[in-house]
């Protein structure tokens, strides 16, 4: 005898009603993310320092931002970096092979002369 369960009468977690499969998967994925809010200030260096996977992440906001109280919100490996008035500094991924996460900012391009050509014309 097979015993078939109506999907619409089961609960996942307790309190959450699943009406399909696709519901479940997505149940049990926000259940395994870690959410955090943590409150800090930025160091005199631009810098906000946070824990992930056991090891002490650094974070470069900007030196420009120094000293400003912040809030992180901290979703699995994505952070957000948000100001207590409300403005987003930063949004980022972190990396787990890194210990500083750069800004990702590009090297600056100066203007550099080129080489004249010197084909002659005939």
């Amino acid at each position: 005898m097979v015993v078939r369960r109506n999907l619409d009468t089961q609960y996942a977690s307790g309190a959450v009603k699943v009406s399909n499969r696709v519901s479940v998967a997505a149940v049990v994925c926000s259940v395994l993310t870690v959410h955090r809010v943590r409150r800090d200030k930025i160091d005199s260096f631009g810098k906000v320092t946070i824990r992930y996977l056991g090891k002490l992440r650094h974070i470069a906001v900007g030196a420009v931002h120094r000293n400003r109280k912040v809030t992180l919100l901290v979703a699995g490996a994505d952070v957000r970096i948000v100001t207590d008035d409300g403005e987003l500094l930063r949004t980022l991924t972190l990396d787990a092979s890194r210990s500083y996460q750069p800004l990702n900012c590009g090297w600056p391009v100066y203007d550099v002369l080129q080489q004249a050509s010197t084909s002659l014309m005939s």
